[in-house]
């Protein structure tokens, strides 16, 4: 079972909190007069896509711009972790329509977002510069809410240590797996090791877990696995097994006695005797 994380930011509070910073950049991206059927602001498409593929790649998208015979394309996707999950599809446009008559506005620059009575201002306020920019800016609040729950993290593949550094949540998710891992082997270690390393994701430790619950039940490692894994890795396998039970026999003796000098104690106090 995965521990309970930390209760989420609801997405109204989430906004208000970073309000300030979501408008400095909604405006950044309204300030550029990205009129895609007059050439003359054709580099300003230009400047506005560029713009788009900064802000996806630092929300962790994988992010290019396409030239076209027209004008270019953003493109961005964030692959699952996994295959066969569904995907998620967003589509938006970052053109304008041309600003004439100009006569008809209330602010000099159609392009300088304006602030009356809390509404904004200005050409593609909300067609679409307004909706591709908040539908991207609430997959933030959305991310935050499910980290707590991604045991891979956006690193996974990286080749550092630390990537790959298993903690406390993730052991705490492979476990069940290993469990039913020994189940469904009976308890036999070479089953249940095999059964392991081939399912799937973190298959690795899950393998090393059902390894080492079998062998404590008394399923021995196959010694032909062992003389063959000494012989490639020129370790002596044994020495390291024996030394490691025999400190974990020391710490077991010194917590049995340490739990039945509180028992003598609580029992002296006037407490019942405990078994065993």
């Amino acid at each position: 079972m995965t521990p309970k994380a930390p209760s989420p930011i609801p997405p109204d509070l989430w906004f208000e909190a970073h309000r300030a910073e979501l408008e400095v950049r909604w405006f950044e991206l309204l300030r550029f007069p990205s009129i895609a059927s007059e050439s003359d602001h054709a580099a300003d498409c230009d400047r506005c896509a560029d713009w788009l593929r900064k802000e996806l790649e630092d929300m962790g998208f994988a992010a290019g711009v396409l030239q076209t015979p027209g004008r270019a394309l953003v493109l961005a996707e964030r692959p699952a972790d996994r295959p066969g999950l569904p995907s998620l599809l967003f589509y938006g446009h970052y053109d304008v329509q041309p600003v004439d008559p100009l006569s008809l506005w209330n602010q000099p620059d159609p392009f300088e977002p304006v602030t009356r009575d809390e509404r904004v201002y200005a050409r593609g306020a909300q067609d679409d510069k307004g909706q591709i920019f908040f539908a991207l800016q609430a997959l933030r609040p959305l991310r935050e809410a499910v980290a707590p729950y991604d045991t891979v993290g956006p690193d996974y593949r990286s080749p550092s240590l630390g990537a790959r550094r298993p903690s406390r949540l993730h052991a705490i998710e492979e476990l069940p797996v290993a469990l039913g891992m020994v189940v469904m082997a009976r308890g036999d270690f070479r089953h249940a090791v095999l059964g392991a390393v081939n399912y799937g994701r973190d298959c690795d430790s899950i393998a090393t877990m059902a390894g080492a619950v079998t062998g404590a039940l008394g399923s021995p490692v196959p010694e032909e696995w062992a003389k063959t894994v000494a012989e490639a890795s020129r370790l002596d396998l044994w020495e390291p097994a024996a030394t490691l039970t025999a400190v974990t026999r020391e710490i077991f003796a010194r917590d049995v006695a340490r739990r039945r000098a509180h028992e003598e104690a609580f029992a002296r106090l006037g407490g019942p005797e405990c078994s065993g």
